[in-house]
């Protein structure tokens, strides 16, 4: 690899490095996402789940035998 080589190689390296930067800065600036899979934990449900209260599914409040108007 000659001289101009390696300086081509470096522009490339700093460009890279200072786009890199500007996309770290955005994300850092940026709000944190509100999504459901962003809050909760890994495995969330699941015996993998590193929230002992969160490993086991939550109950449903729907009554299905009461059927869709809601009536008991």
């Amino acid at each position: 690899m000659n001289s101009r080589q390696k300086r081509e190689l470096n522009r490339h390296k700093n460009r890279s490095e200072i786009a890199h930067q500007a996309d770290l800065e955005v994300m850092a600036s940026s709000p944190t996402p509100k999504t459901w899979s962003a809050t909760m934990p890994a495995y969330c449900y699941t015996e993998l789940c590193p929230v002992v209260e969160m490993r086991t599914a939550r109950k449903r409040k729907l009554n299905l035998a009461a059927g869709a108007s809601g009536e008991n």
